[in-house]
């Protein structure tokens, strides 16, 4: 048991003092930074607290009324001082069809149900199955009306994780692929295969010290982004709802719960991430061609080409990574029914990628395991 705790901390020591690990941990540091500082570029201090000062009011007709005072026709804030309207204006003018739609003339119960019937529309189209439409209109039953609370710091912590996730892909596919075939390219792997935990011991040990860098890289680059955006943009918005960032979203989740779904979801993926670029380096030998198949389905999740009437391959498309931790997703209406019960992409996504893990985790043991010198 030492003698594999020894083993464990070599070969996370062997990763850390990789220096193109080394490299990526720093561009992930700096990437970090930069997520949590550039997006306020674009929101100075003063629209912010212009923004925040209807936090807690509930839009209906007296708030759009008194909107409607200080905005033009279109919506459109003219004004520094009619900055705070701004988030309720993109509400309105996205739930309302028409670019010539004069706001005033709209009631909030309009706007709602107009919000609503371009959702149901787009189910249709998409041809959702009646039990998943009418999950869908039971949830949006007691969404109604919205309480306005501005989620700056929120938002750009949700967007900022997003980004994160490539990060993390590329640090997987460029520092975990040499795990095992550095031993193949120096000719060292048959006398590890041949020592006494060479085989399955040191398989599970070089996966786990593998897994530890990329979890730990994750946990502490996502502890990172929280605190700067906390400490810039403060606490406030993480308990606004969704659908002001996202207005034809149906989930009931406020911006600090779908964070946490993300952060969750991260786990699970960083999981999958660090084994399948171990274990599909066992089969391949080649750290370039592991790297092209992991970016390739980082790039499919980011299709937005794909249409609808792809049928399974657009739906293979919102459990990627990529798409699942974007907020894209919230606009996913799409369901998995298993045996007559509806399960989110939010639900059977991380069970997947755990899935996965596990099976690829299996498969590479036996490969490993068999590893004989008339291999090469």
């Amino acid at each position: 048991m030492n003698n594999l705790g020894t083993l464990y901390r070599f070969e996370i020591k062997k990763i850390l003092k990789n220096r193109v690990t080394q490299v990526m941990l720093v561009i992930l540091c700096i990437i970090t930074i930069l997520e949590a500082i550039v997006p306020g570029l674009s929101v100075t201090r003063d629209k912010r607290d212009a923004r925040m000062e209807l936090n807690g009011r509930i839009i209906d007709d007296t708030l759009l009324n008194e909107m409607y005072q200080n905005i033009d026709d279109n919506g459109h804030s003219s004004t520094p001082n009619n900055e705070k309207y701004f988030e309720i204006c993109y509400l309105e003018q996205t739930s309302i069809p028409g670019p010539d739609n004069v706001l005033a003339d709209y009631t909030a119960e309009d706007m709602y149900r107009a919000r609503e019937e371009q959702i149901l529309g787009y189910m249709d189209d998409i041809e959702l199955s009646d039990q998943i439409i009418t999950h869908w209109k039971e949830t949006m039953k007691n969404e109604k009306p919205f309480k306005y609370i501005y989620s700056c710091g929120s938002l750009f912590l949700s967007q900022g994780l997003g980004v994160m996730m490539l990060i993390i892909m590329l640090l997987s596919a460029l520092c975990l692929t040499t795990v095992f075939t550095i031993e193949y390219r120096q000719r060292t792997d048959q006398i590890v295969l041949s020592s006494r935990n060479g085989r399955k011991e040191t398989y599970l040990v070089k996966l786990c010290a593998g897994l530890s860098v990329i979890i730990a890289s994750t946990v502490f680059a996502t502890g990172l982004l929280t605190v700067l955006i906390l400490v810039i943009y403060g606490s406030s918005g993480f308990d606004s709802i969704v659908q002001l960032s996202s207005p034809f979203s149906t989930y009931p989740f406020s911006m600090g719960q779908f964070i946490i779904i993300q952060m969750i979801i991260m786990i699970t993926v960083v999981i999958m991430y660090a084994v399948f670029a171990m274990v599909v380096s066992i089969f391949t030998k080649n750290s370039l061609a592991v790297m092209g198949m992991m970016f390739g389905a980082y790039l499919f999740g980011e299709l937005d080409a794909l249409s609808y009437k792809a049928g399974n391959i657009s739906f293979l498309r919102t459990l990627m990574p990529s798409y699942v931790i974007s907020m894209h997703s919230l606009s996913e209406y799409r369901m998995l029914n298993i045996g007559g019960k509806l399960f989110t992409i939010y639900v059977a996504s991380p069970i997947l990628y755990l899935l996965i893990s596990i099976i690829l985790t299996v498969v590479g043991s036996m490969v490993y395991e068999k590893g004989q010198v008339n291999g090469r």
